[in-house]
């Protein structure tokens, strides 16, 4: 009797021994030897593994699963969700909070100067050079900041485009038949809500400034500017009064002063912003002295300066050979004493 419980107990204890041991041993389907360090191991050589497949909705939803949880992967047979939460077919794994599309190598730069995401400095940005090892040396960065602006040659651009390089051009080559344009839509408000341009805390919409290193810092020396002048829509629909000002900065100073403008009625004004006829100089002007024999050919009303008229008359023809200065305009058949 003791044997045959001696017996019985020997075969619970192995029993219970090989169920303790196949608890903390791997598992090999297909195998007689798994890895040592893998949990289980497939092996064939005519199978695959079929990864559970679900109709995801979206990215951020956890559905068809009750919950999210990190490290879940399924097959997504669905196409749906919109704009950054949509889903389409493919692998997805949960990170724990969203679902994450596993890389489609069709669409994907396998390099490594493909985007990456730098979060602490909020912005993404090209990691090397194109043999995907290099990183990218000063003056070839390029990125682009989670507030839309882009850098290329700085990481760090304060303008919606900044670029930094040695000798930077900007080249445009246009072909076809219509002309090359380069438009400027400036408005007050907001992108979504755009208001009159006049609703703006400045009428100039648009300029072009050239700045100086003096050793220490960057300085305006001249720049141009367009923008309104008047109130738009005063004179009724489709009005928008423009305008052109020029401006430079003096010796000894590092501020812009305006030199000349072009107004809405095309009067130009030198010295002054408000020519009240279509060619207006608040200051002196000097013409070029000719010899009476080398004025050019005339059109009404060119005026010109003489250094060698003889016997001047006014409003007579002006003859040479003499040594009076003085002023000439054209008649519309000579050039006359004025």
């Amino acid at each position: 009797m003791k044997k045959y419980r001696f017996i019985s107990e020997m075969v619970v204890f192995t029993f219970i021994f090989l169920i303790a041991t196949a608890c903390y041993a791997q598992v090999g389907i297909g195998t007689t030897d798994p890895d040592g360090d893998a949990l289980l191991e497939l092996s064939s050589n005519d199978k695959g593994l079929l990864i559970p497949r679900v109709q995801l909705t979206a990215t951020d939803l956890s559905a068809p699963l009750s919950t999210s949880v990190a490290g879940m992967l399924v097959y997504n047979t669905a196409s749906d969700g919109s704009g950054a939460n949509a889903v389409t077919p493919g692998f997805y794994y949960n990170d724990g909070t969203n679902w994450i599309r596993v890389l489609n190598r069709a669409l994907a730069d396998l390099t490594d100067d493909a985007w990456i995401n730098n979060p602490e400095k909020n912005r993404i940005e090209l990691g090397t050079l194109s043999d995907g090892t290099t990183l990218r040396p000063v003056g070839a960065e390029m990125v682009v900041t989670d507030d839309g602006k882009v850098g290329i040659g700085t990481e760090t651009p304060k303008e919606s485009i900044e670029v930094v390089a040695m000798d930077a051009d900007l080249d445009m080559y246009s072909h076809g038949n219509d002309v090359t344009v380069f438009h400027i839509h400036s408005a007050g408000g907001t992108i979504s809500e755009p208001t009159a341009v006049s609703t703006r805390n400045t009428s100039n919409f648009f300029s072009i400034e050239a700045k100086g290193y003096d050793g220490t810092n960057y300085f305006n020396a001249a720049s141009f500017s367009m923008g309104i002048d008047g109130l738009p829509g005063a004179s009724g629909p489709e009005d928008m009064p423009g305008r052109i000002s020029f401006r430079t900065t003096q010796d000894g100073t590092t501020s812009l002063v305006q030199r000349m403008v072009i107004k809405n009625n095309g009067y130009v004004g030198i010295g002054t912003n408000t020519p009240k006829v279509n060619f207006e100089v608040n200051g002196m002007i000097r013409t070029m002295g000719y010899k009476v024999a080398n004025l050019p050919a005339g059109i009404q009303g060119a005026m010109a300066y003489v250094t060698d008229a003889s016997v001047p008359s006014y409003l007579a023809p002006v003859v040479g050979g003499g040594t009076v200065k003085c002023p000439v305009f054209y008649d519309g058949s000579n050039w006359v004493c004025h």
